[in-house]
């Protein structure tokens, strides 16, 4: 019953001040249309832009040849955004035509970076070689925000196509670097197979007749000279029987 009449006398209370809230709504209500109404309008461009996987093998490609997808996209995007490639765009769209008449040419390279950026985009994989769930970069993002929309779209396609021409750049430059890795590879491992070559011929030359692949050819000419030992041995038997029978008929005979 006391819940009630406070709700009662709540209700009445509001109906006599209704207009101590009313007010103050379409104040707060007109005052925000009239600011949105004074804003510039601000125009958002978005690209997304696909990673591909490394084509070389890892197995072949040391990790100083290869790097992480962030360290890469880091690397892209200190150059997208760099002093002098911001400046460009700038001049070639005429972005900023108000400030640009009394800021310095520092400020408008902040203001255009704020109006940029750059985001990975993550998603849960499975690792073809341990099979495990990994966290990895699919994509990212690159956005632009300006107040004109044709401009704006521009903006960002032109970004993204300097992101990609970079991207491409690089990734010659990484395969330029891992061919000459691989060819490094290919120069050391002949050279140690020519070391080894050369001394393997010299053990060879020192231990000619101790060589296992020798060990056959070496017995049989161990038995050629066995076989030719034992005709010796024979030949001098029967020349001794000679001897010893021309000494018996010597004996027999007579002096004259």
């Amino acid at each position: 019953m006391q819940e009630q009449i406070n709700i009662s006398q709540y209700m009445r209370v509001i109906r006599r001040r209704k207009w101590y809230f009313i007010i103050p709504a379409v104040l707060v209500l007109g005052i925000s249309v009239c600011v949105a109404m004074a804003l510039p309008a601000v125009y958002k461009s978005e690209a997304t832009i696909l990673v591909e996987r490394q084509m070389i093998p890892e197995e072949l490609v040391q990790s100083t040849v290869s790097g992480y997808v962030e360290e890469h996209l880091q690397t892209i995007k200190q150059v997208i955004l760099s002093r002098s490639n911001l400046l460009e765009i700038i001049n070639r769209f005429d972005l900023y035509p108000e400030m640009r008449k009394s800021s310095p040419t520092e400020k408008l390279i902040s203001k255009m970076r704020e109006d940029i950026s750059l985001e990975p985009l993550h998603a849960e994989v499975s690792n073809p070689q341990t099979g495990r769930q990994a966290t990895a970069t699919i994509a990212f993002t690159i956005v632009y925000e300006g107040n004109d929309p044709r401009t704006v779209a521009k903006v960002a396609n032109t970004l993204a196509s300097q992101l990609i021409e970079e991207n491409s750049r690089q990734r010659e430059h990484k395969a330029e670097s891992t061919v000459k890795f691989l060819h490094d590879q290919l120069e050391q491992i002949n050279q140690q197979l020519a070391a080894t070559e050369e001394h393997i011929a010299s053990f060879k030359n020192q231990h000619l007749h101790s060589l296992p692949e020798l060990m056959q050819l070496n017995l049989q000419t161990l038995e050629r000279f066995q076989e030719r030992i034992d005709r010796k041995r024979d030949e001098i038997n029967t020349l001794q029987d000679r001897k010893i029978y021309l000494e018996g008929q010597l004996a027999g005979l007579e002096p004259n």
